[in-house]
C-alpha cells in the first residue's frame, strides 16, 4: 500500500535511512492508532516483524507490544498522488492511555522510524502538558451518551488561541482527512483532559474523601446530579478567566534637554535654580521649565511592556485600554490638563505636575490598577537625621560624692552634631540651604534624582534649624545628655527618624545597651586588661579580692556593667533570670567600691580624724528574702559591714542614720520604708537598691512613693521580671532608676504603651527598646554561655479530669453565676464575675476547698479531687526515687489542707510557708529543708514563697492552681531551678480539664516575657466580656457535664433511698 509519500507541512527527517515507518492518526471514536509501514515497497504491516523490533525505539515496540490490534478504514494518497481507501490493520489506544504512549515516545520523536504524522502528536501532547503545568486548565461540562461529564479544558485566552491556530496549519493532511473537520478539537480536547489528570494522578485523597464534583473530574466519571446551568455557568466563568489581561502603564522619563552645568548641586526641577557658592548667584532668572515625557504602554500579561501607538495596537487591545484611560484621568485629574506630545497618547509633564504625580498620583494610580515606572536614576527616600554625640571627657564624670563637678550621669554636657540625609546622600551646609529655598521635595542630588516627601523635609529643615546653637554651624550645640536620650529628649521628638552615631563612652547608651557593648567588651578583655570601643578605653574590674568564691563568667561581665554605669551615675536595672546569681553580683559591686575607696586617697573626703568618710548602700527588699541578703553577704562578702534594720527595735532618727552612715550595707523592707520615708531619706545613700523591684511596679503606692524620695547618688532595680502584664510596670521601675527618662505616666501610655500594646507597633516598639536597652542587663538561663552547665528543666502541663463530686460542684455554681451575672450591672456585675471565677477555681481544686466546711481530703479512702489525687502520684513517684517537691497554690487555705493530709501520709511534718510566717521562721524552714535529712515536700503559697528563696534540694515543682501572671509562677519555679541545682528539674502545672482553668491556660499560653506582655493584668479583662463569651469561657465541656449529670442522679437516688429509711 503506498504510504511513504505522507506529508502535513512537518519536514521528513532522516526517511530515506530507515526500514520501517511508525504512523499515527487521531481518529475520534477511537482515540490514537498506530499503524506500522515498511519502507520497501510501501508496504502496510499488520504485525511487527523481526526488522521492526530492531528499527524501532524500545518505547514504539513497549507500546504495540500492549494492545491487541484494530482494522479501521483510513484514506491514504500514493507516492503519485491518487487517494484509496484502505482498511488498516493499527494499534488503538482510548485518549487515557494515549496520553501515556505519546509521553513515552517523547524521548524519540527525532528517531528516523517515527513518522511525521506520529511526530506531530507527539510535540502535542508534550505542548498541552506544558499548558496544564503553567496552571492554564479550566473546567467544562459536557453533554455525551445521555450524561454530564466534567472536564479539563484548554482556555480560549489570546496566547491559547494563537497556539491553536499554529496548531491548525501544521496539523499533517492525512490527520485531518480521516479525523474529520473536528479532529483538532477533539484530539485537543481529549488529550489535555487526560494529560492534567495524569499529572494530578498522585494527589493524596483527603480524609473526609472528595467533593463529588471533583471526585467526578478527577476520575472521568460522569455527574450523577447536573443540570444544564451548571454547564451556562461554567462556560461564563471561562470566558471572564480567558479574557486578555491588557494593563496600561506609564513610564516617566527624564527631560531630553537636561544639563546640569554643576554637577553636584541641589537642583530644584520646578525652578531649575540653584546657586553657585562662590559666585553667589542670586535666586531670579528662572529658566525655561523642564517637561518630562510621560509614556504611554502596555502589557499583556506577563509579558514585556511594549509602546502604545494606536495605529499599530490590534482593536481588542486598544478596546481594554481605552476605559483605562479614561479612569487614569479620573484617578489623577492632572493628566487633563497636560501637554500633548505629537500625534499618539504621550503626555509633556510640566516639573510643577511631576512633583503632584510622585507625591500623590503614583498613589492615587496604584489604588485603580495602574502603574506609574519612574527613571532608573530616581530615587525616593525619606528625609533622616544623623545625631552625631562627643562627650567632652574622655571618661564619664566622676561620681564620688563632694567632687567638684556638679554634673554626673545624665546631667553631664555633651557636644552634638545633627545632619540632614537624603537616601545614602549627607548634605552639606550647601545643600540644605538650597533644599530650604527650593521647597518641592523633588530635587536632583549629584547624579540622582530624589523624591522626598515636602511636608518631612520642611520638618526635618525646620527641627535642624532649632537644634543649632546661636553662633554655630548648622546642626551643632552642647546639651545635658537627657536633653538628648530620655523619651522627651531631642532624639524622640525628632521628626524624622534619626540615627545616632556616638563617640567615645557615650556610644554605650545608644544601640541595643546592656552587655552586648559595655560588660561583654570588657568580658572579652583580660584580668587588668583594656579594650577599646572607638575612642573609649576603659580597664576590666578585678574580682575583688575580699570576695569569697568565684564569679562565672556572665557574673564577671555584669560586674563590669555595673562598676561602669555605677561610675558614670546612671541608674540600672539589673534583670538576669531568677537563678543566675543578682545577689553576689550586687555583692560584688559593693565591695569593689569599698576596697577602690580604701585604695585611693584621690576623690575620697576625710573627715578631721582623717578616715576615710564613705556613704552606705541602702537595699529594700521583701520581708521574705532580708535574712537571705545577710547570709550570702556574710558568705560571699565577709568585709562589707551589714545591717539589717526591720522591726519594732530598729533604730530611728538620728540613731537611724548614725548605725546607717556606719555600716557598707543597710537592709530594710518596703514595708517599713513607706512606714517612715522621712527618717529614710534623711540619710545620704550612695545606692538605693531594690530587690524584687516589681513590687514598685504601681508607683502610687506609698512603697513607690516612699522609694523615690531617697537620695542617692545610683539607683539600681533588681528583678527577674521586668514587666509582668503591661508596660507600664516598666516605666514605674525606670523612672525610679532614672527619673523622668521615660515621661510621665500619660505621656508613656499615650507614646509608647498603647502603640505597642494595643496596636503591636513595632516601630514604638523599637524605639522605646533604644531609650531603655543601654540601662537594662538580662541574660537567661537559656542563653548560650550563661549557664551550660545547668541541667535541664522539663514543663509540662498536666489536664486533670473532675471527679464527679467536683462535676457536679462545678455545674451548678455555673448555672446559678450565670442567672446573677445576667441581671447584674456595672460594678455589681464584675464584682460577681471574680467572685465566681474564684469559686470555679475552688471547685476544681477541692470541693472542700470551696465548701469550706472542714471535710477531709478523701473520702473512704478514695479521693474527691482529680487534682490532689494526681499530686499524690508525683509526690509519691519522687519520694520513691529520693527526691523532694515544691507544692505551690496560690490560696492560704488550700495549702492548709495540704499540709496535714502530706504529713499523715508521709510520716512526718511537712511545712508551709505562707505569708504569715514569721522572717525567723521562714530561714529555719529552708534551712531544715535544705538540709541532707530535710522532708521531701514543702507546701508554699505562690506569694510568699515564690521570690527570694534558694530551695535547690527539690528537683520536682507542682503549681497545684495556675496564676494568670506566668512570670509570676516562672519566679516560684526558679526556686528550684537555679544555681546549685544538680538534677533535672520537673515542673508539673495542674489544670483541670475541661474548665475555666484549661481555657485560661489557652488563653495566657503566649504572655510569658516582656515582649509579649500585652494582655491587661489579673483577673480584670474577663469582668467585660458578654455572657455568652463568659459561658464559653466557664462552661463544663460536654463529657464533664454528662458526668456531673449522672452524679447529680446517683445522688438523688441515694438520698431517697435515705429517706425511706428514716
Amino acid at each position: 500500500m503506498a504510504a511513504g509519500a505522507i506529508r502535513g507541512g512537518w519536514h521528513d527527517r532522516g526517511m530515506s535511512s530507515t526500514t520501517h515507518l511508525l504512523h499515527g492518526l487521531w481518529l475520534p471514536d477511537s482515540g490514537l492508532n498506530l499503524w506500522l509501514e515498511r519502507v520497501e515497497g510501501h508496504r502496510v504491516l499488520g504485525a511487527l516483524d523481526d526488522v521492526a523490533r530492531e528499527v524501532l525505539p524500545a518505547a514504539a515496540v513497549a507500546a504495540l507490544s500492549s494492545v491487541p490490534r484494530g482494522r479501521p478504514e483510513v484514506e491514504l494518497r500514493t507516492p503519485k498522488g491518487r487517494t484509496v481507501r484502505h482498511v488498516l490493520p493499527t494499534w488503538a489506544f482510548v485518549p487515557e492511555r494515549a496520553v501515556t504512549v505519546l509521553e513515552s515516545l517523547r524521548g524519540d520523536v527525532d528517531d528516523a522510524a517515527i513518522a511525521p504524522d506520529l511526530r506531530f502528536l507527539v510535540l502535542v501532547q508534550e505542548s498541552l502538558e506544558r499548558w496544564a503545568r503553567a496552571g492554564r486548565a479550566l473546567v467544562a461540562v459536557t453533554w455525551e451518551d445521555g450524561q454530564w461529564w466534567p472536564q479539563w479544558r484548554l482556555p480560549d485566552g489570546l496566547k491559547e488561541t494563537s497556539w491553536r491556530a499554529q496548531v491548525a496549519q501544521r496539523t499533517p493532511p492525512v490527520l485531518m482527512v480521516n479525523g474529520g473537520g473536528g479532529m483538532l478539537d477533539d484530539l485537543v480536547g481529549r488529550l489535555f483532559h487526560w494529560t492534567v489528570n495524569a499529572l494530578l494522578s498522585d494527589l493524596p485523597e483527603p480524609p473526609k474523601g472528595r467533593q463529588a464534583f471533583v471526585r467526578a473530574l478527577l476520575d472521568s466519571e460522569p455527574l450523577r446530579r447536573a443540570t444544564p446551568d451548571v454547564a451556562t455557568d461554567l462556560a461564563q466563568w471561562r470566558a471572564s478567566a480567558t479574557g486578555e489581561d491588557v494593563r496600561l502603564l506609564l513610564v516617566l522619563e527624564e527631560p531630553e534637554d537636561f544639563d546640569d552645568p554643576d554637577h553636584g548641586r541641589v537642583i530644584d526641577i520646578v525652578k531649575r535654580r540653584g546657586r553657585r557658592g562662590a559666585e553667589g548667584e542670586g535666586a531670579g532668572g528662572a529658566d525655561e521649565p523642564l517637561w518630562w515625557p510621560l509614556r504611554m504602554h502596555y502589557r499583556i500579561g506577563v509579558d514585556a511592556p511594549e509602546r502604545l501607538d494606536p495605529a499599530m495596537c490590534r482593536g481588542s487591545v486598544l478596546t481594554q485600554l481605552r476605559p483605562q484611560l479614561e479612569v487614569a484621568q479620573h484617578a489623577f485629574p492632572v493628566f487633563r490638563d497636560a501637554m500633548s506630545d505629537g500625534d499618539g497618547l504621550d503626555l509633556l509633564l510640566s516639573p510643577e505636575q511631576v512633583v503632584e504625580l510622585v507625591a500623590r498620583g503614583v498613589d492615587a494610580l496604584r489604588d485603580v490598577g495602574i502603574a506609574v515606572m519612574l527613571p532608573r536614576s530616581w530615587v525616593a527616600a525619606e528625609p533622616t537625621l544623623r545625631l552625631e554625640v562627643d562627650p567632652r571627657e574622655m571618661q564619664p564624670v566622676g561620681s564620688v560624692r563632694g567632687a567638684t563637678e556638679s554634673r554626673v550621669g545624665f546631667d553631664q554636657i555633651v557636644d552634638y552634631t545633627w545632619r540632614l540625609t537624603l537616601g545614602d546622600e549627607v548634605l552639606s551646609d550647601d545643600d540644605i540651604r538650597r533644599l530650604s529655598e527650593s521647597g518641592s521635595g523633588l530635587v536632583k542630588l549629584r547624579d540622582t534624582w530624589v523624591a522626598a516627601d515636602p511636608e518631612a523635609t520642611r520638618k526635618a529643615l525646620k527641627f535642624l534649624e532649632e537644634q543649632t546653637k546661636a553662633g554655630e554651624a548648622t546642626g551643632k550645640g552642647s546639651a545635658a545628655l537627657k536633653e538628648l536620650h530620655f523619651s522627651e529628649g531631642a532624639v524622640s521628638q525628632a521628626p524624622v527618624p534619626v540615627d545616632v552615631d556616638a563617640r567615645g563612652w557615650v556610644r554605650s547608651l545608644y544601640g541595643e545597651g546592656g552587655e552586648g557593648h559595655v560588660a561583654d567588651a570588657a568580658g572579652k578583655a583580660g584580668d587588668g586588661g583594656s579594650v577599646a570601643d572607638g575612642a573609649f578605653q576603659r580597664p576590666r574590674v578585678p574580682t575583688p579580692k575580699g570576695f569569697v568564691g568565684q564569679l562565672r563568667e556572665y557574673q564577671r561581665r555584669g560586674l563590669d556593667w555595673l562598676a561602669w554605669m555605677s561610675d558614670a551615675g546612671f541608674g540600672v536595672i539589673l534583670a538576669d533570670d531568677m537563678g543566675l546569681g543578682k545577689t553576689v553580683q550586687i555583692l560584688a559591686l559593693l565591695l569593689h567600691e569599698k576596697e577602690t575607696r580604701l585604695s585611693a586617697d584621690s576623690g575620697c573626703l576625710r573627715d578631721a580624724e582623717d578616715v576615710v568618710k564613705h556613704w552606705p548602700t541602702l537595699l529594700v527588699a521583701p520581708l521574705s528574702v532580708v535574712s537571705n541578703w545577710a547570709n550570702e553577704a556574710r558568705k560571699f562578702a565577709p568585709g562589707l559591714k551589714v545591717e539589717v534594720l526591720h522591726g519594732g527595735n530598729r533604730p530611728r532618727g538620728e540613731e537611724l542614720k548614725r548605725v546607717a552612715e556606719n555600716a557598707d550595707l543597710v537592709v530594710t523592707t518596703y514595708g517599713i520604708v513607706a512606714r517612715d520615708p522621712g527618717e529614710w531619706a534623711a540619710v545620704e545613700w550612695d545606692h538605693v537598691i531594690l530587690d524584687e523591684a516589681q513590687a514598685v511596679k504601681n508607683p502610687n503606692t506609698a512603697a513607690a512613693k516612699a522609694v523615690r524620695l531617697l537620695p542617692a547618688r545610683q539607683r539600681i532595680a533588681l528583678t527577674g521580671t521586668p514587666v509582668e502584664n503591661n508596660l507600664g510596670e516598666l516605666r514605674a521601675i525606670m523612672d525610679f532608676c532614672n527619673r523622668n527618662i521615660l515621661g510621665s505616666a500619660r505621656s508613656f501610655r499615650s507614646r509608647f504603651a498603647a502603640p505597642i500594646e494595643r496596636d503591636g507597633d513595632v516601630e514604638v516598639a523599637a524605639e522605646l527598646r533604644a531609650i531603655t536597652a543601654p540601662f537594662i542587663l538580662r541574660r537567661m538561663k537559656t542563653d548560650p554561655g550563661i549557664l551550660d552547665d545547668l541541667p535541664e528543666k522539663d514543663e509540662s502541663v498536666t489536664l486533670v479530669p473532675l471527679t464527679a463530686e467536683q462535676a457536679l460542684l462545678y455545674k451548678g455554681w455555673v448555672e446559678d453565676l450565670e442567672r446573677e451575672v445576667e441581671a447584674a450591672k456595672g460594678m455589681k456585675r464584675r464584682a460577681l464575675v471574680l467572685q465566681g471565677i474564684t469559686k470555679l477555681k475552688q471547685i476544681c481544686n477541692h470541693p472542700a476547698h470551696f465548701q469550706s466546711d472542714g471535710s477531709p481530703l478523701l473520702n473512704r479512702g478514695r479521693h474527691r479531687s482529680g487534682k490532689v489525687a494526681e499530686l499524690e502520684r508525683i509526690v509519691d513517684q519522687a519520694v520513691l526515687a529520693d527526691e523532694r517537691v515544691l507544692v505551690f497554690t496560690q490560696y492560704t487555705a488550700f495549702g492548709r489542707m495540704l499540709q496535714p493530709w502530706l504529713s499523715e501520709r508521709l510520716g512526718r511534718e511537712i511545712p508551709f510557708l505562707h505569708g504569715g510566717v514569721s522572717r525567723a521562721e521562714r530561714a529555719r524552714m529552708v534551712d531544715e529543708f535544705n538540709h541532707e535529712d530535710g522532708p521531701p515536700v514543702m507546701v508554699l503559697s505562690l506569694k510568699a514563697g515564690g521570690t527570694g528563696l534558694n530551695l535547690t534540694a527539690a528537683n520536682h515543682v507542682v503549681h497545684v492552681d495556675r496564676w494568670w501572671n506566668p512570670a509570676v509562677e516562672d519566679q516560684a519555679t526558679d526556686r528550684a531551678y537555679r544555681i546549685g541545682q544538680r538534677r533535672d528539674v520537673r515542673v508539673h502545672k495542674l489544670v483541670a480539664k475541661g474548665t475555666i482553668e484549661e481555657r485560661i491556660d489557652q488563653v495566657i499560653a503566649g504572655k510569658v516575657d516582656l515582649a509579649r506582655a500585652v494582655m491587661p493584668t489579673g483577673e480584670a479583662w474577663l469582668t467585660e466580656l458578654g455572657l455568652d463569651e463568659l459561658h464559653r469561657l466557664w462552661r463544663l465541656d460536654d463529657a464533664r457535664s454528662r458526668e456531673a449529670e449522672r452524679a447529680a442522679r446517683a445522688g438523688h437516688a441515694k438520698k431517697e433511698v435515705r429517706d425511706g429509711r428514716r
